[in-house]
């Protein structure tokens, strides 16, 4: 009987470990997108701590501009008809003014980028979905150009 609870133990103490260990897996999924960091303490209401977005970099920003045909990535100021958008399978939207833009994320902005196939994909997610401007500290988070 005892070695059954000290086996118990020991299975325990191997999967908290193995529970508390996010990184290194985080690290080979996300790989040149990098691991995002986020401050739990300084994140906003209604913000859900279980959906943060893993990788830190946009998708897009592994692509040069040059390999995609019209691509945002440039990050160049919009001075287009739309308010926003699906462009190259990701959604986008306008926001403050002088053609400034952002990639929309789920989780108010803190969860997974917004995977889109057609612009009325991005109008929902934008409208009711729970999406918004990315937030974060990646290179194309927010609201800019």
């Amino acid at each position: 009987m005892k070695f059954i609870s000290a086996f118990s133990t020991l299975v325990a103490y191997v999967a908290v470990g193995a529970l508390s260990m996010p990184s290194d897996s985080a690290a080979a999924e996300c790989g040149a997108l990098g691991v995002a960091d986020w401050d739990l303490n300084s994140l906003p209401a209604g913000v859900d701590v279980k959906d943060l977005r893993k990788c830190k970099e946009h998708p897009l920003s592994l692509v040069s501009p040059n390999e995609v045909e019209n691509s945002l990535e440039k990050r160049t100021c919009y001075d287009g008809p739309k308010s926003g958008g699906c462009s190259d399978g990701w959604c986008w939207k306008t926001c403050g003014s002088g053609g400034r833009w952002c990639w929309g994320a789920w989780n108010n902005g803190f969860g997974d980028w917004v995977k889109c196939k057609a612009d009325t994909t991005c109008f929902g997610a934008f409208g009711t979905g729970g999406a918004a401007c990315s937030q974060g500290s990646c290179k194309k988070c927010g609201c800019g150009c």
